[in-house]
């Protein structure tokens, strides 16, 4: 047998009474809320020459598509994606840059 407790007992089970548990107030809509922590934050320079090079490629080779498949893959003469080079420093920038007006030659010759 179990021993008695000192809880008060209820009528109709004679179980220990217990009290309800408290309830939880209800929760914030935290959707609106802004979390920059997530992102990924690039330095003004960096954004500059990023959207300098992307515009070149989109006026220089008259697509947006071919501007962004030539940005976002890897290019074998430079040894990464074209957009990472650029937006890293002046100097991947101009790589990028005579890359882009290389690929661009054939184009305006038959003009």
């Amino acid at each position: 047998m179990t021993e008695p407790s000192d809880a008060p007992m209820t009528e109709a089970t004679d179980v220990p009474k217990t009290e309800p548990a408290e309830t939880p107030p209800p929760r914030r809509n935290n959707s609106r809320v802004f979390r920059s922590a997530t992102k990924i934050k690039i330095a003004p320079e960096n954004a500059r020459r990023q959207g300098e090079i992307t515009k070149l490629a989109f006026l220089v080779l008259g697509s947006s598509e071919a501007a962004i498949a030539l940005l976002n893959q890897p290019h074998a003469d430079l040894g990464a994606r074209p957009l990472d080079i650029a937006t890293a420093s002046d100097e991947g920038y101009a790589d990028v840059e005579r890359v882009i007006r290389r690929l661009a030659e054939p184009i305006n010759a038959g003009k």
